[in-house]
């Protein structure tokens, strides 16, 4: 539902004006603020839920308590391997966006998928950490809130003053410069007479212009799929971590 209503908003968007590609981009940003934070709080009521069936089956002794938290850290990962596609396939094939290629389809649906994960994570990181529901969803918001705003999209990292480091450990950033760098990327500098690169109507390359507003990097792609993995990685290892070390995780005593 998601792809098909960005790409009906954004169906082949053109970026030949500064209007344009502002409206591109900003697909981009809307479809990782939507897909990011929708990720990171509905992984807590599912949670929530399950945490009581958990409880029920552990006292029967039918697994080991070590499968519930790898059961969600492993299950959650061929759904969002569908559904990141889907949204990807539909929304970014209507509006025209990262589909200049299989291999730049694929990067950008990589890069989504990761993404995806890592909020998950970091929202059953913050689950199993809370020792209620609603604790974890109001510090899962503030923060993912906080990430929104320091990715470098609304406000840009040479305003970025005293918060910088929110700008550098925030899983958002690394998703939209990979994804927009994907996107929009075109050799500027070994372009002819017959260049094919976007320009803008005064005169200027799409690419340039974007990259230097928004301090993008396209040979920084590989790092930041690396960053994002790595996030991934930490914030399952903490929700397992907290899971077993917390007592407000095991079951009550009656």
């Amino acid at each position: 539902m998601i792809g098909l209503l960005m790409g009906s908003l954004y169906f082949q968007i053109e970026y030949k004006d500064t209007y344009g590609v502002t409206s591109r981009s900003l697909y981009i940003y809307m479809q990782v603020i939507l897909i990011g934070v929708i990720s990171a709080n509905n992984i807590i009521p599912q949670i929530g839920t399950d945490r009581l069936v958990y409880f029920r089956e552990k006292r029967a002794g039918m697994y080991l308590p070590i499968f519930y938290p790898l059961s969600w850290a492993v299950g959650e990962i061929p759904y969002f391997l569908i559904a990141t596609l889907a949204v990807v396939g539909i929304g970014n094939g209507m509006a025209g966006i990262g589909t200049g290629s299989a291999a730049e389809f694929l990067m950008y649906w990589l890069v989504l998928f990761i993404f995806t994960l890592c909020v998950t994570y970091f929202g059953m990181m913050v689950t199993f950490l809370a020792p209620v529901p609603t604790l974890a969803a109001f510090a899962v918001s503030i923060v993912t809130s906080l990430w929104v705003s320091a990715s470098g999209v609304v406000v840009m990292l040479s305003d970025i003053r005293f918060y910088r480091w929110m700008y550098w450990g925030n899983p958002f950033q690394y998703a939209l410069n990979a994804m927009t760098s994907i996107s929009f990327y075109c050799d500027t500098k070994k372009c002819g007479s017959d260049c094919r690169c976007p320009r803008l109507t005064d005169g200027s390359y799409v690419w340039d212009r974007l990259a230097t507003v928004r301090a993008l990097s396209h040979e920084r792609i590989n790092t930041d799929i690396l960053t994002l993995s790595a996030m991934c990685v930490l914030f399952a290892s903490l929700a397992f971590l907290f899971f077993v070390v917390l007592k407000h995780n095991s079951p009550p005593h009656i």
